[in-house]
């Protein structure tokens, strides 16, 4: 078994996560990931359209619940690749079930974002959407869809001497001093195009190399993880890049839109039971109360953002 760090919880795996920070030794596991079938004994799969997030392209994706209530069932097929993943409905144990042909590292993928992602909220672990850097000891969240621009920022930011915390699955808790964002993913993924045109082509690792639709690309600067948890100052809500801008925009998210916005943010679409849901609604309120939120609006200019990241660093963490 392989430990791993995620958010606030360990993750021990048979399967290598090699974009998740390795657990200290000793730390109490959270989740299990072990490859075969559930331990149940055959389940009466049922069709379960509710579990169901935005469904990529490049695979058919297909949900699933049992009868019984007990497990959900996510089952991947791309190119003939199936890779079928089943996740109890406390979120402490996923099995993992493939095809010949499937590879660690695509499985690895899908594991560290919808599938953990669903996990952690089923556990009680909820986690944010969105990607989390770090200046000075202090961290920011950016949260927003897909294709805003969260990635490149990132990455422009971290060459700003800015540190990832994670991506994609943002853990944050209340400690006793405050709110504090935990190490998770270690690696931003980004579009192909998007990783040319800000210099980084030829460093980028392609992460479903058997599904050529699937084309985003993964970047990482070891050196730039952070590896501790980090204070939160702020989280920022990226809207649609504005073409008529010369400049970021940043403004105040007026208070009543704060819980609902970070609500529409929670990683992972299986709600858990009303225990599971009261700690969502606890971390949400505090994360509302305890940090300014605000909107971020980027120019249409992607070739520009190395050069404004200097600016807009200062601006973000102030």
């Amino acid at each position: 078994m392989h430990h791993y760090r995620l958010g606030v919880a360990c993750v021990a795996s048979e399967i290598v996560l090699s974009g998740l920070p390795e657990a200290r030794s000793g730390s109490s596991v959270d989740i299990r990931i072990r490859r075969g079938a559930p331990d149940d004994g055959p389940i009466d799969w049922r069709d379960h359209p509710q579990g169901a997030e935005t469904t990529p392209a490049w695979a058919q994706v297909d949900y699933f619940r049992s009868a019984d209530g007990r497990w959900y069932r996510i089952r991947y097929d791309y190119r003939g690749h199936v890779a079928d993943f089943a996740i109890r409905d406390d979120g402490r144990t996923i099995t993992v079930e493939t095809t010949e042909g499937e590879t660690d590292a695509e499985l690895s993928n899908l594991i560290e974002g919808p599938i953990l992602g669903r996990a952690m909220r089923l556990a009680g672990l909820p986690c944010i959407h969105g990607t989390a850097l770090a200046s000075d000891g202090r961290a920011i969240v950016l949260m927003g869809g897909s294709g805003v621009g969260k990635s490149s920022l990132a990455w422009a930011l971290v060459q700003q001497g800015c540190g990832l915390v994670t991506d994609d699955i943002v853990g944050i808790e209340q400690g006793p001093g405050g709110l504090l964002v935990h190490p998770g993913r270690a690696r931003l993924r980004m579009w192909p195009d998007t990783a040319r045109r800000l210099g980084l082509g030829a460093t980028a690792d392609v992460l479903f190399p058997t599904a050529t639709e699937m084309e985003k690309v993964s970047v990482r600067d070891h050196s730039s993880f952070e590896d501790s948890p980090v204070p939160l100052h702020a989280v920022y809500r990226l809207l649609p890049r504005d073409a008529t801008l010369e400049a970021p925009g940043i403004e105040e998210m007026p208070w009543g839109e704060r819980l609902a916005e970070l609500g529409a943010n929670l990683h992972g679409v299986l709600a858990p039971d009303r225990e599971g849901r009261r700690r969502e609604l606890s971390m949400l309120a505090a994360v509302a109360a305890g940090a300014p939120v605000r909107s971020l609006t980027l120019p249409d200019d992607l070739e520009a953002l190395p050069r404004m990241a200097g600016s807009l660093r200062q601006r973000l963490f102030r």
